[in-house]
């Protein structure tokens, strides 16, 4: 089964300025004490540099807290909806 890479298509489409603008104002106002999201949000956007395709094992392997990895499809959909709204929301800032 080919996990889902809409978060990974969502966070290429957006530019340079977009990430680190979300990076510090969004996550930063998040209740995430561990960054885990920020974190999923880096090794996510890691895979998008060059043509390198969406790999689900590289993310599983990486260093999250808690039950993050158990509950990955609720953690990417929570991450993919916050980009959204963020950028809905921000969206004469950034442009």
């Amino acid at each position: 089964m080919k996990s889902s890479d809409e978060i990974f298509q969502l966070i290429k489409s957006m530019s340079g300025r977009e990430k680190l603008f979300f990076r510090k104002k969004y996550l930063s106002l998040t209740g995430d004490a561990d960054n885990n999201y920020l974190k999923l949000f880096d090794d996510i956007a890691e895979q998008t540099e060059g043509d390198s395709e969406y790999d689900e094992s590289k993310i599983k392997i990486g260093n999250y807290t808690g039950k993050l990895i158990k509950n990955l499809s609720f953690n990417k959909n929570f991450l993919y909806n916050s980009i959204l709204n963020f950028t809905n929301q921000n969206q004469y800032i950034l442009f």
